[in-house]
């Protein structure tokens, strides 16, 4: 609840008349979260809602929201005191059943002050908001005197009766726009619940929420990731379908930029399109720009990202701009300093200028700084094979294995240090498994060939790429 009301206190220095917007929490919390959140496991996470709903109202609405949410509040106090008040000596006295309806606002009085509480307190909810208004709706009923049957023809007020049948139109319209408005998100939101109970098998349910409701940028960002994903399987076959490839590229692309135009404030869609044009950078023309502009953007509304640093870091690399690209990844780990991938590139640089000795001990501090890294141990696994230690190398590997047993670029290269050391059957089983978990990636059909026909093994087999995609994440 503190960091909210920080956050909110940032936002409305930004725009602290109208705010970042209703529904714009994310963007506060983007660009102005705090250093100690970075300390946190949930760094990566992104929230949308404060913890507390006065302070969301006074980020997204600014000084004219929340004066007029006090406003209302401070109204229905002061009428309800001076009802209650004018109707104590009523009370005192005869206690008529009508005075006694009274009265009725003082337990709905004392239910609001409780609602206001837990909104001071906690996020906004859909029941505690239903709940606010109704208690508030039934404060201001039990305000008025009870009403009489009264009657009257629209015959004798022609004009009453047009602006009954306007108002009564009016509405009518606007419940049947609702009402097909909620229907399509809550049927986009079925489909889309259905492709995430089996990716594989419903894309086209995914396709279906997108076509429904596009606005939604969470929908185009997800089916862009899709196609994508297809590209890259298909892209590792040893004969892929160039046109089915080309397909899932101008699909990703397309979706990506869908996101883009639907939400153009939210980090997710830079970050998406970014992610994108860098996997496709080797098919597509000037990707490689583009992948650069997104997370150039991303960094703009989240200026507290070290992942983005650390990619424009990598993109930099491409170009062998390697100062900057150095400079990216020192800035990455000046926001957060336990950061494995920046750590990593830093290491890779180091490699290149022959830093052996640094190399090797920014791996081990890493390790020791994050034990459940699978990428740190299978790099100082993959240094301590090029520096012939091979006992240690093995020990890295199967570290990562045991935090992730599909880890396919640790699986090879423990049976290229089983090959090194004379156990082949111990390394065909495990290349056995990187090609069950990569079917068909002809590298690692080769090697199984090469040691079937006892070729020795090249001198630095760690350092071979094996997989033709970046190591995969737990």
């Amino acid at each position: 609840e503190k960091a909210s009301w920080q956050l909110a206190g940032q936002g409305f220095k930004e725009n602290w008349l109208l705010g970042a917007g209703t529904g714009n929490f994310h963007y506060v919390f983007a660009k102005f979260k705090s250093a100690d959140f970075l300390k946190t496991d949930f760094w990566q996470l992104r929230f949308d809602r404060a913890g507390s709903y006065f302070a969301e109202i006074l980020a997204e609405e600014g000084i004219l929201g929340i004066i007029s949410y006090l406003s209302l509040i401070g109204m229905f106090f002061l009428i309800s005191y001076f009802f209650i008040a004018s109707f104590k000596s009523k009370l005192m006295g005869s206690g008529s059943a009508d005075e006694e309806k009274k009265i009725a606002v003082t337990p709905l009085l004392i239910s609001f002050f409780v609602i206001l509480a837990v909104q001071f307190l906690y996020y906004q909810t859909v029941l505690l908001g239903f709940t606010f208004w109704l208690v508030l709706a039934l404060g201001v009923v039990a305000w008025g005197e009870a009403l009489r049957e009264k009657s009257f023809s629209f015959k004798d007020f022609p004009e009453a009766g047009l602006v009954f049948s306007i108002v009564f139109w009016v509405a009518l319209v606007g419940a049947a726009f609702l009402y097909f408005t909620l229907g399509k998100y809550y049927l986009a939101d079925v489909y889309y619940r259905q492709y995430l109970l089996n990716p594989n098998q419903n894309l086209s349910k995914l396709e279906t929420a997108v076509r429904i409701a596009p606005e939604r940028a969470i929908y185009p960002v997800v089916l862009s990731r899709a196609y994508l994903q297809k590209f890259i399987e298909e892209a590792q076959k040893s004969e892929p379908d160039q046109q089915f490839a080309a397909q899932m590229i101008n699909g990703a692309v397309s979706q990506s930029k869908l996101g883009l135009q639907k939400s153009p404030n939210l980090v997710l869609v830079h970050e998406n399109v970014g992610v994108v044009y860098r996997e496709i950078q080797g098919a597509v023309a000037g990707a490689k720009e583009w992948a650069i502009k997104s997370f150039q953007e991303a960094l703009k509304l989240e200026p507290k990202n070290p992942v983005f640093l650390t990619e424009l870091g990598k993109l930099a690399l491409i170009d062998k701009k390697n100062d900057e690209a150095k400079d990216f990844f020192q800035q990455a780990l000046a926001i957060k300093s336990d950061y494995i991938d920046a750590h990593l590139q830093l290491a890779f640089l180091e490699d290149e200028e022959g830093k052996k000795e640094e190399v090797q001990g920014r791996l081990e501090n890493l390790v020791r700084l994050s034990p459940f890294s699978v990428e740190a141990h299978f790099q100082l696994g993959r240094v301590y094979f090029n520096s012939g230690e091979y006992d240690k190398a093995a020990e890295q590997f199967q570290s990562a294995l045991a935090l992730f047993p599909n880890h396919s670029n640790s699986l090879y290269s423990l049976a290229l240090v089983y090959e090194k050391q004379g156990q082949k059957e111990m390394a065909l089983q495990l290349l056995s498994r990187v090609l069950n978990l990569n079917p068909g990636n002809a590298d690692i059909e080769q090697k199984i060939s090469a040691i079937k026909k006892n070729e020795p093994p090249l001198e630095k087999p760690a350092e071979e790429k094996a997989i033709e995609i970046k190591p995969e994440k737990p």
